[in-house]
C-alpha cells in the first residue's frame, strides 16, 4: 500500500473518499467543494450519528462510481491526534467488504500540524487493515479492501511538500501496534 499527500483531487480516479463531518454539521475545510455539500447533506439526512459512525453514499466520478464515506467526527474543537486516526480507521472499516483500490482521505488540520495529521491518518488506515482472524468463521468475514494507494488530502499541504518522514512514522507506529 502506498501513501501520498495531495492538496487537491483534480484528475484523480478514485474508488472512495473518506470525509470527516463534525457535530456542528460542517465537513473538514480540506474537503473538495464538489463533495463538501454532499458530505454535509449525507450527515444531515442520516441524523445525529454516534461518534465514528459512518454513512456511505454512492456518487459519480467520471464514468465510474465513487463511494463517499462520511464519518461522524464529534465536535471540531475536540479533534485531536487520537480522534484523527479513529475517524480514518472508521472510514476504512466501512470499506472492508468493498473492492476499493484507490482511496482519498480528507485530513483535518484545524488543531493538528500537517505532519501530525499525515502520520495519524496513516496510522488509522493501518489499524483498520488488521482483523482478528482467530474468531472469524467465514471467508467473506475476513475480506479487506485491496487498497493499493491512499491519498491524504489537505488544502494546507504545500504542493510538492515532503511528508515522507510523517508517512514513515505513521507506517512504523501502525505496523508496530498491529503486530503487538
Amino acid at each position: 500500500m502506498q501513501f501520498r499527500t495531495v492538496s487537491s483531487l483534480d484528475g484523480d480516479q478514485l474508488d472512495a473518499v473518506i470525509v470527516p463531518v463534525f457535530k456542528e454539521g460542517t465537513a473538514s475545510d480540506s474537503t473538495p467543494d464538489d463533495l463538501k455539500e454532499l458530505a454535509q447533506w449525507v450527515a444531515r439526512e442520516s441524523g445525529p450519528g454516534k461518534l465514528f459512525s459512518t454513512n456511505t453514499h454512492l456518487t459519480r466520478n467520471g464514468d465510474a462510481g465513487l463511494r463517499l464515506v462520511v464519518v461522524a467526527a464529534g465536535r471540531k474543537d475536540d479533534f485531536d491526534v487520537q480522534r484523527a486516526w479513529q475517524v480514518v480507521s472508521a472510514g476504512v472499516k466501512a470499506l472492508w467488504q468493498s473492492t476499493a483500490r484507490r482511496v482519498a482521505i480528507v485530513t483535518e488540520t484545524h488543531k493538528l500540524d500537517n505532519d501530525t495529521a499525515v502520520a495519524s491518518a496513516v496510522e488509522g488506515v493501518l489499524y483498520a487493515m488488521w482483523r482478528p482472524e482467530a474468531y472469524r468463521t467465514g471467508e467473506d468475514e475476513r475480506k479487506l479492501p485491496p487498497l493499493e494507494e491512499v491519498l491524504l488530502l489537505s488544502t494546507e499541504f504545500a504542493e510538492g511538500g515532503d511528508y515522507a518522514q510523517a508517512i514513515s512514522r505513521g507506517e512504523a507506529v501502525g505496523t508496530a501496534v498491529n503486530w503487538a
